[in-house]
């Protein structure tokens, strides 16, 4: 088995997700195939990585953007 860029496989997915492409058609200018990024998609996924790294992500939104997240007023997204 050949070793993989885990950052190439976390960028793909990450482009996946925030595209709304379909797998199928993940470009190949990443350097990962499909199923290897949706194997490793679903194992994050199982693992909680998502989770973690949205609840890791708005506190730092929150202070690189300023956003008052107690008024009622702020929209964070």
């Amino acid at each position: 088995m050949t070793p993989v860029d885990q950052r190439a496989v976390f960028t793909a997915v990450v482009y996946m997700l925030t595209s709304g492409c379909a797998w199928r058609m993940l470009p190949p200018s990443f350097g990962v195939s499909v199923p290897t990024a949706h194997r490793r998609f679903a194992v994050w996924t199982q693992a909680g990585v998502w989770r973690r790294l949205h609840r890791a992500g708005i506190p730092l939104a929150v202070a690189i953007s300023g956003v008052n997240v107690h008024d009622s007023r702020s929209e964070l997204w």
